[in-house]
């Protein structure tokens, strides 16, 4: 099951795509894709749905980020022996974790540029 959101910004609905790679309309089960909607009983719930039941999305003008409602972001830093090693850097005794806000979302089907002073 490949959940997805559709739709311009503050007016995202809920999907999902399809064995034919179609988008089809869940939001008569659950408004968005949230942490809630990801608890195993929601998902339990969306996987007894039949896809081919649901409509078809015709125009996805504009992926939105994978899931909504988001807070904030907690990452780990030097998550493997390698990253370590690529950033020249001691291995961690214990996890680094980082925040980052929830704007730095990638918006899948939106055009951004990096500069060339950004590392990835």
């Amino acid at each position: 099951m490949k959940l997805l959101r559709y739709g311009p910004s503050g007016s995202e609905k809920s999907g999902l795509l399809d064995q034919n790679g179609r988008a089809r309309d869940l939001s008569n089960y659950v408004a968005d894709i949230t942490g809630i909607t990801l608890q195993p009983a929601c998902l339990e719930l969306l996987r007894s749905v039949d896809p081919m039941t649901l409509p078809v999305v015709e125009y996805v003008t504009c992926l939105s980020p994978c899931v909504g409602g988001v807070g904030k972001i907690i990452c780990v830093g030097l998550n493997y022996v390698d990253h370590a090693a690529e950033s020249n850097m001691a291995i961690p005794s214990e996890p680094v974790l980082l925040t980052s806000r929830n704007q730095q979302l990638c918006l899948s089907a939106r055009l951004f540029h990096l500069s060339a002073e950004c590392d990835y």
